[in-house]
């Protein structure tokens, strides 16, 4: 949508440059119908836009300093206030548009109220660099009659009065569900109904924190961001979610700028209320709000459970780290030294369990290990006698079940 967007813009600046050399009158022509520059300053220096028709409804597009870029404002009369982020294609190809806009003088004319929207495009600073009002219905020939702030009658293409429409302006919106999102997130989480399952990065690693703290697989997550970053919204909406609602919040960024992304969907008309936060320091503010109609696909992300992004590993520590290993239901410990296992005839027994505890992703993982029959534990140690914990076996038909705290990895014979 948002490549669409700019693209259509591109057009309508080509239309636009177009009309300025076909209607520029000779040197020393008559005041009226001459070609006069709309704003008066390079498009760089253009920091804003606010249009609002006849019946007071309001959208505004401009650069934010509580964000990092421009959001798009939308306010009617008797509705919330949509607040959204403005794609960064787009804005760069819009005011490029409004830095090349002309308008050519008129004779008097008179401006029809019940038609009339008012335009005030502001620098990057704030400061007003025109306000002028249109009557969108009352063209003529291509041109749209219009008066220049304070008193200059004027004429506009056509092609600007349209693209400064309350429905362009808001298609400035970025379509991204989480504008902004990328790699540098270090929280998840995804609240079903009070089923609730968080997630968070440290360093490079990822790991469960909710409902059971585990290593994450590493693959999964990144597949779970990556789905998230790449989400678009199909269209914004004035709806609210109502029923079966899942939750979404994503963290992102250090501990002193960062982002926070919450949405409320409802995964039954996939309507998703959409909040965007900024902690600065210990300050956190609403950035951005917005009701937004989301994919299935995009719902179908958040229809996870604890057992499909824990990490398949049974034990994350490596197996050279690992001294010796205690078989409770044989009573037999395994030592190893510096140059091996203490007793050749052990190190067959020791690497077997090893290599299946480190090194092998399981079959299966559950919360539970259904009716499969105990057999005991592996109390795990390091080199100087360092506790590593321990690890409670099972096995079923077929299966041998590895569990170190709630979580059990199933391993096929």
């Amino acid at each position: 949508m948002n490549a669409r967007t700019a693209a259509i813009l591109v057009v309508i600046l080509g239309a636009l440059v177009a009309a300025v050399i076909l209607t520029t009158p000779e040197a020393g022509g008559p005041g009226v119908g001459r070609v006069v520059p709309l704003v008066g300053v390079p498009a760089s220096q253009i920091g804003g836009v606010s249009v609002t028709d006849a019946e007071g409804h309001t959208v505004t597009v401009a650069a934010d300093p509580a964000w990092d870029g421009w959001l798009v404002r939308e306010e009617r009369e008797g509705a919330e206030d949509s607040v959204w982020l403005v794609s960064e294609a787009t804005r760069s190809a819009g005011v490029r548009v409004l830095g090349n806009a002309t308008y050519s003088t008129a004779p008097r004319q008179t401006l029809h109220a019940s038609d009339r929207t008012e335009v005030t495009i502001r620098s990057l600073e704030g400061r007003r660099l025109v306000v002028f009002g249109y009557n969108q219905n009352h063209a003529l020939g291509g041109k749209v009659p219009a008066r220049v702030i304070p008193q200059t009658d004027a004429q506009i293409e056509r092609e600007l009065a349209n693209f400064l429409s309350l429905d362009s302006l808001l298609a400035w919106r970025d379509s991204a569900v989480l504008p902004g999102l990328d790699a540098g997130a270090v929280t998840i989480s995804i609240d079903r109904g009070g089923d609730l399952l968080s997630l968070r990065r440290v360093g490079s690693a990822w790991g469960v924190e909710l409902p059971v703290i585990e290593p994450a697989d590493g693959a999964r997550v990144q597949e779970l961001l990556d789905g998230l970053v790449g989400a678009r919204s199909e269209r914004f909406v004035d709806d609210k979610p109502e029923s079966e609602i899942v939750t979404l919040m994503v963290e992102s960024g250090p501990s002193g700028d960062r982002r926070r992304y919450t949405a409320v969907i409802d995964t039954g008309s996939l309507v998703a209320d959409v909040m965007l936060f900024k902690t600065d320091g210990e300050t956190t503010s609403e950035v951005a709000r917005a009701s937004m109609r989301v994919s299935a696909a995009f719902a179908g992300l958040l229809d996870i459970d604890v057992v499909d992004v824990v990490s398949r590993r049974s034990v994350a520590t490596p197996a050279s780290e690992v001294a010796g290993m205690t078989l409770t239901w044989s009573g037999r410990e395994l030592a190893r030294t510096s140059s091996g296992w203490a007793l050749s005839e052990e190190e067959s027994t020791a690497e077997s369990w090893l290599d299946l505890l480190t090194k092998r992703d399981a079959d299966a993982v559950e919360m539970s290990a259904g009716e499969a029959e105990d057999v005991g534990a592996i109390e795990l140690a390091g080199f100087g006698d360092l506790a590593m914990g321990s690890v409670r076996v099972r096995v079923s038909e077929g299966m041998l079940w590895v569990a170190k705290d709630r979580v059990w990895r199933g391993y096929r014979a």
